[in-house]
């Protein structure tokens, strides 16, 4: 988490910010981490996902279902906008049948991005994993980019992107040749919705 926690504020510009889901257990540490670092601020208490439906335990033993999921909030130095990013619980059924491992549904990731970003700004998401972050950002009108080290996510992010951010079209050629994917396991899979 330490490490983590270096790399979020290694990697956010200044006056920007990001969220982080998490399980109860990590928001502790996340904070704790938070402090090492200057003009870094993780807020407390953290956002809360209501699943609606609460997500099977996977322990044999007598243990509750997970109806809850974290979200810090981190920000570097002082983002102007939003001015506030709404209610501190979101709710928001979970996908029942998910494409990729703790997928998100796009109804929860439309309202962060639309809560915590204008149109036109860069959205980012280092672990993009089905690319839900990605689709809906593009679908909000937001530029956004994303990388994953799964070979599996990339393709099931560029297969979503095509059937759910641009209506089943890949992105047309432009002059250079290159089509609106850049497409590297190394380097991740990068997109922006202006080369569309």
């Amino acid at each position: 988490v330490r490490d983590l926690v270096g790399e979020i504020w290694r990697t956010l510009k200044l006056n920007t910010h990001c969220f982080v889901f998490c399980a109860w257990h990590q928001t502790h540490y996340l904070e704790k981490f938070s402090n090492l670092y200057q003009d870094f601020v993780c807020e407390i208490p953290p956002m809360i996902w209501h699943r609606v439906s609460a997500t099977p335990s996977r322990n044999p033993s007598l243990t509750c279902d997970k109806s809850y999921e974290y979200i810090m909030h981190f920000r570097k130095g002082s983002p102007t906008f939003p001015d506030r990013l709404g209610p501190d619980i979101i709710s928001c059924p979970r996908i029942k049948n998910p494409q990729y491992p703790t997928e998100k549904p796009l109804e929860l990731l439309r309202s962060l991005i639309e809560l915590g970003s204008l149109p036109g700004q860069l959205i980012v998401d280092p672990c993009h994993g089905s690319g839900g972050t990605l689709v809906a950002a593009i679908q909000l009108g937001r530029a956004a980019r994303g990388s994953d080290i799964s070979p599996i996510a990339h393709e099931t992010t560029k297969r979503r992107l095509v059937m759910e951010a641009f209506d089943g079209e890949y992105a047309a050629d432009d002059e250079s040749g290159r089509d609106g994917f850049d497409y590297d396991i190394d380097e991740g899979m990068e997109y922006d919705s202006e080369d569309a």
